[in-house]
This record gives C-alpha cells, structure tokens and sequence, in this order.
C-alpha cells in the first residue's frame, strides 16, 4: 500500500474526480466536517483537509468523467454551491487572500 501524504491525495483526487493537473500548495487552507451517506443510509462523519491547487490544465481523459459533470465556476458561485458552509467560508476567504495578493481569478485553466 502506497502512503500518500494529505496534499499528495488531494492533488491525486483533484485528478481522478475532474481531471485537474498542476501545482497543489504546500499548505492546507483549512478542514471542514461533513457526513457521507453510505448506500445503507449510515451517516460516517469525516473531516476534509482542503488545499489549494493552481489548474495548469483539465484532461481530456480521467477516471471519474463519466461519473461527475465538472463545471467552471468564480469564487463567489463556487461557494454559493456547495452544501458546506465551512467549505463556503474557506472559499471564500482564499478568494480574498488571493485578490489582496493580486493574483487575478481566472475562469478556467490556461490552454
């Protein structure tokens, strides 16, 4: 069994949930706590650590495609969309940090 480090399995899921490449950040930006359902109705509470990841490009090909539709979204809808609102507020506030820094939100990953 490969042991893989939180950042390296976000970076790997990131991949095979959207098809995602490029450079993941050292540091998380912070956890949020949620419920995931089991086909059975058990509720497993788990606790996410979130990191963020700068898109270098979207494959054409990956392994979850046919299982999620992936979609482009700012900040501010991102957060909107999400069920949790501790995900909500980590958006949101890498979103401010990286106005306050500069960095311009684009809408996808650069071709």
């Amino acid at each position: 069994m490969v042991r893989r480090t939180r950042r390296q399995t976000a970076a790997r899921e990131a991949l095979e949930e959207a098809g995602v490449v490029g450079e993941i950040k050292r540091s998380a930006l912070g956890t949020y706590d949620y419920f995931k359902f089991l086909k059975s109705g058990e509720g497993l509470p788990c606790r996410v650590t979130v990191f963020a990841l700068e898109v270098r490009r979207q494959r054409a090909r990956w392994p979850e495609q046919d299982q999620r539709a992936t979609q482009w979204f700012s900040s501010e809808a991102a957060a909107e969309a999400v069920h949790e609102p501790e995900l909500a507020d980590l958006i949101r506030v890498f979103a401010e940090r990286m106005s306050a820094s500069g960095d311009v939100e684009a809408e996808g990953p650069a071709d």
